[in-house]
């Protein structure tokens, strides 16, 4: 017969057990009988199991470890792609996108921003500035009312209130803190949006598409 191994008590308790088992075998005779009797029958001992090792995790092949990082690049991308797109697609960004996609079919506004034009001559880019100026002009003042926010001629005197809108209008030149009516010449009649009339977008519009690209058959 076996008996499980218990594990081993530390040297301080195997100390104070073999000072007991001593005095009580000296004095007690029963004990010493039993003690003796089994002196040379003790039962083995089972031998210590040894704890389970898992065995030790394998390294990833080159390939997979390839592939994981394709996979997280691929992920990240997505979340920048998320992230630009939910940025196009909020309140501010659609109006905007809006008025430039009627500029660009009016007036080929972005076309001509985006041509590089230092080559041309004057001659041409005078040619193809009329006509962005013309279809622009005509989108703009069929989307926007625009009026001037002061209305004095530019170049003429022009006298402020000390309570003036400093969102509407802007001093140069010579500024000082002034508490009193301020003097000086209009430089620029300044422009305020008075009324805006995009138009409804209608269901599934890709605000971020300004104009499709044409592809003749």
């Amino acid at each position: 017969m076996t008996v499980p191994q218990a594990p081993p008590p530390d040297f301080v308790t195997r100390l104070w057990f073999a000072w007991a088992c001593f005095f009580r075998v000296l004095f007690d005779g029963s004990f010493a009988g039993r003690a003796w009797a089994v002196r040379d029958a003790m039962p083995e001992l089972e031998p210590a199991r040894m704890p389970k090792q898992e065995p030790a995790p394998s390294k990833p092949k080159a390939s997979e470890t390839k592939q994981r990082e394709r996979e997280a690049r691929v992920d990240e991308a997505k979340v920048r792609e998320e992230g630009r797109t939910a940025g196009l697609n909020d309140g501010r960004s659609q109006g905007a996108l809006s008025m430039l996609s009627l500029l660009q079919t009016e007036g080929r506004f972005v076309d001509f921003l985006q041509q590089d034009i230092a080559s041309f001559d004057d001659q041409d880019v005078g040619a193809a500035a009329r006509v962005v100026h013309e279809g622009c002009r005509k989108a703009l003042r069929e989307r926007v009312e625009i009026v001037p926010i002061l209305a004095d001629k530019e170049g003429t005197p022009v006298t402020l209130e000390p309570d003036f809108d400093a969102h509407a209008i802007k001093l140069t030149g010579n500024v000082r803190a002034e508490s009193s009516a301020v003097k000086g010449t209009l430089r620029h009649k300044g422009w305020r949006a008075k009324a805006v009339k995009l138009p409804e977008p209608t269901k599934g519009h890709v605000h971020e598409v300004l104009y499709c690209a044409e592809v003749e058959l």
